[in-house]
């Protein structure tokens, strides 16, 4: 971006004028203005809120629907795993249906525990996915005037 020397001067004298503070502990942002002339505090202050909630309206509803996005890659991918040991489980059972050896009723036992251990990480990452989804709904952060 390119600035005349005059909109340089004024972007500088307006932005001395303006501070802002952010307490990660108490989760406060803190915009202050400082002016000679109340109405143009208040006017200044105003205009810099109303940016700044903007942006941060916009980052939280962006930041969201990226957390959504990747949950949703990871449920896939859970499902994807899942589908498979389930898949591998009913094979071998089925092909050694009428097998009663002991390896077999141990591989079968190791495909069922696979099956159900991939089964419960998809069901978690489901459920995650359902939590960012309600987050991306309520992505709108609370912003008072104090």
């Amino acid at each position: 971006m390119r600035l005349t020397k005059l909109q340089y001067d004024l972007l500088e004298a307006v932005g001395n004028r303006i501070k802002c503070n952010y307490n990660t502990r108490a989760v406060v942002l803190t915009l202050s203005v400082t002016d000679q002339d109340p109405l143009i505090c208040a006017y200044l202050a105003d205009k810099a809120r109303k940016v700044l909630e903007r942006r941060i309206i916009k980052y939280s509803a962006q930041k969201a629907e990226q957390d959504l996005l990747y949950q949703n890659k990871i449920v896939d991918q859970r499902k994807s795993d899942y589908d498979k040991a389930r898949n591998n489980y009913v094979k071998y059972a089925d092909a050694n249906r009428d097998v009663v050896s002991q390896k077999v009723m141990t591989e079968i036992s190791f495909l069922e525990n696979e099956m159900n251990m991939q089964y419960n990480m998809y069901e978690e990452a489901y459920q995650d996915a359902i939590g960012s989804d309600f987050k991306t709904q309520e992505s709108k952060p609370v912003l008072a005037i104090i």
